[in-house]
């Protein structure tokens, strides 16, 4: 039986993302915004969006910005077929709520877009910021609404439960990344950095259970 085509994007701009990011951190020069000095990619010291940079925070050509670029582009068109595939399993109970989450798909897309076209330079930071506000805000709109609604859905009521539990970490990080940039408490660069990459992991568990959901859902039906 032919895999559904939602649940192969996913998977293969998953494993693309991953690839083409750990190329571009394997040759990512080094430097932190706590400290220039540090050589290489440090998982717990920089930001998913360093390796965006044609140059690393220590001043030396990055080589790889090209593969991270390319990273991002691959995350992007995961989250788009996700996004799909949510309003996709909406769509049988409620058509309306299915157009609300790809609209709001859209905005948090945009604001994606703005996340790479403004990296985390210093003069641009507060651009930056506001491109991260929406493409979470957006997105975790997004992704939330399907989830809570699914909870009154037998054949996605796991999804949802699960869903739930694994996109929590994203919550917690937007609000982190909030009140750290609002200095509304002590900076903790660290944290935010690790945060940050425990809810991409969680986030891309999340997709690839959408999609496995999906080709079981196709499998049962064409049994």
């Amino acid at each position: 039986m032919p895999i559904p085509f939602c649940s192969l994007a996913i998977s293969v701009s998953t494993l693309g993302f991953y690839l083409s990011y750990a190329i571009s951190a394997a040759l990512y020069p080094g430097g932190t915004w706590e400290d220039t000095s540090t050589v290489g990619y440090s998982f717990w010291q920089n930001y998913l969006c360093d390796v965006l940079q044609d140059t690393g925070l220590n001043g030396l050509p990055h080589l790889g910005s090209h593969y991270g670029l390319m990273a991002f582009g691959f995350l992007l068109a995961t989250l788009l077929f996700w996004w799909t595939l949510l309003a996709k399993f909406l769509d049988e109970y409620s058509p309306t709520l299915a157009r609300v989450v790809l609209m709001a798909s859209f905005f948090s897309a945009v604001g994606f877009a703005g996340t790479v076209a403004f990296p985390a330079e210093e003069a641009l930071r507060g651009y930056h910021f506001v491109a991260v506000l929406v493409a979470v805000l957006c997105g975790l709109f997004a992704i939330i609404m399907p989830l809570v609604y699914f909870l009154k859905m037998p054949t996605y009521r796991s999804l949802g439960k699960t869903g739930l539990l694994l996109i929590s970490p994203v919550v917690i990080t937007l609000c982190y990344y909030i009140a750290y940039h609002l200095e509304m408490i002590v900076p903790r660069e660290g944290l935010v950095i690790g945060l940050q990459k425990v809810s991409l992991i969680t986030a891309s568990m999340l997709c690839l259970l959408s999609a496995r959901k999906q080709a079981q859902i196709a499998a049962a039906r064409n049994a």
